[in-house]
């Protein structure tokens, strides 16, 4: 989930922004890599061996978020580098979690002292892309002739903002839907839910004995996936208020209006996955990150993970980290040419295994849902799964949160899925 970012108020104070015009404002080993630059063209992602080498001589430091599991999988990434990529050694670079590396990040780019790659997601990179932190990268990825075909399209789609490509994505997963089986069918339920029609109608057959058939939590997170079920967007602010996005919130409310959904804040526990793994709610919208919580919270619960339920089209969101360039890379050229060899398929393979990472590699992804059947429903939604879409300014998920639970909280709340749509519109001006 997505963690507070203040980069553009600290950047600010840190006097960073001279030179950069600012616009307003939720974790396994393979083969050893091969060691030479046509290498790489058996895998996801094909560098020309025609290509113009990188640098020579060039140091690079790579960051990213993480513990022992991240270590080995990085270490795996950068494995043979220095001949796959003439010239080119990375470092790497860890920090403890991702509040450290999103604390301690402005005051490195503003000293110069950030790594040249990092490793991030895609849920919350209009901030950074908007405040030219992330370097648009197509003229090298052109220029290198490295080859994405062997991507999940979907995923570099979301890493391609207004017709740049900003990341080169080394995981793709979709957003998921969890039901808990024991509660399915003790409710005398068969056939699991496809529209959220399908799925409204079971939550009020599962919700009884303290239990809710829906947890929705109330967050931005959750509500996108009901947005773009709907065939709405936020389109980075400018499509808020449509007739998509209202219908949207209104069911998400009426689920609550008709007592068939809890948040966690209702429930007393943290988060959506608690409420599921504690029984407080039969089914919730969540992420592949399910598999593992569960396993250790609720290691008798028999439940499954399908694609979120239709609302008017299939839709959710994809989770997508990807390798990215900040604005002060000792040498762009290089960055790209390492950050494409570190995606390969020998490191998605890897990184799969040790984190258990659902690959953007279409290649290494038919191996990985043979062994996480678990999770091997959300194939299809690769096809579909788009950007979270959300503004760059922090506000908007304030203000979309603030309204929303006043819907739901407040019984006599007069908020619809329409005002709301107009107030955070308007807000966003």
């Amino acid at each position: 989930m997505l963690k507070t970012k203040k980069v553009v108020s600290m950047l600010v104070a840190l006097g960073m922004f001279a030179s950069v015009g600012l616009t307003a404002c939720g974790s396994n080993n393979a083969t050893e890599s091969t060691t030479s630059q046509s290498a790489v063209a058996s895998t996801a992602v094909q560098t020309s061996a025609e290509s113009t080498p990188a640098a020579k001589d060039v140091t690079l430091k790579f960051g990213y978020w993480g513990s022992s599991g991240e270590d080995k999988a990085y270490a795996k990434a950068i494995e043979g580098i220095e001949a796959a990529v003439p010239g080119v050694k990375v470092e790497l670079q860890q920090y403890p979690s991702d509040k450290d590396f999103w604390d301690n990040l402005p005051a490195q780019i503003a000293a110069k002292t950030a790594p040249d790659i990092l490793n991030v997601t895609n849920e919350g990179y209009m901030e950074y892309i908007n405040n030219g932190l992330f370097l648009p990268i197509d003229d090298v990825v052109k220029s290198a002739n490295i080859d994405l075909s062997g991507l999940t399209k979907s995923a570099v789609d979301i890493w391609t903002v207004d017709g740049k490509l900003y990341g080169i994505p080394n995981s793709a997963a979709p957003a998921a839907f969890i039901v808990n089986m024991d509660m399915w069918k003790a409710a005398g339920l068969k056939d699991l839910p496809k529209t959220m029609d399908e799925m409204k109608a079971a939550a009020k057959a599962l919700t009884k004995n303290g239990v809710k058939g829906l947890c929705l939590d109330a967050n931005a997170y959750h509500l996108t996936q009901y947005i773009l079920a709907f065939g709405g967007s936020w389109g980075e602010g400018k499509t808020i208020n449509t007739p998509e996005n209202a219908a949207a919130l209104q069911f998400c409310i009426d689920m609550y209006k008709e007592g068939l959904a809890v948040t966690a804040k209702q429930a007393g526990l943290g988060w959506d996955g608690e409420v599921v793994g504690k029984g407080k709610a039969a089914m919730s919208t969540g992420g592949t990150w399910y598999t593992g919580f569960l396993k250790d919270a609720a290691p008798n619960m028999n439940y499954e993970i399908i694609p979120v339920p239709k609302g008017t089209v299939n839709g959710c969101t994809m989770h997508s980290y990807g390798y990215v360039v900040l604005k002060d890379a000792k040498d762009k050229d290089a960055a790209v040419e390492a950050a494409a060899y570190m995606a390969r398929d020998d490191f998605q393979q890897a990184n799969a295994e040790i984190l258990g990472t659902m690959p953007s590699s279409t290649k290494v992804a038919a191996t990985y849902f043979e062994k996480n059947p678990k999770l091997k429903n959300l194939q299809p939604a690769l096809e579909y799964a788009k950007p979270f879409g959300y503004p760059a300014e922090k506000k908007f998920m304030d203000e979309l949160v603030k309204q929303f639970e006043e819907a739901v909280y407040k019984s006599d709340s007069k908020l619809t899925g329409q005002k709301i749509v107009e107030n955070l519109a308007e807000i966003m001006k």
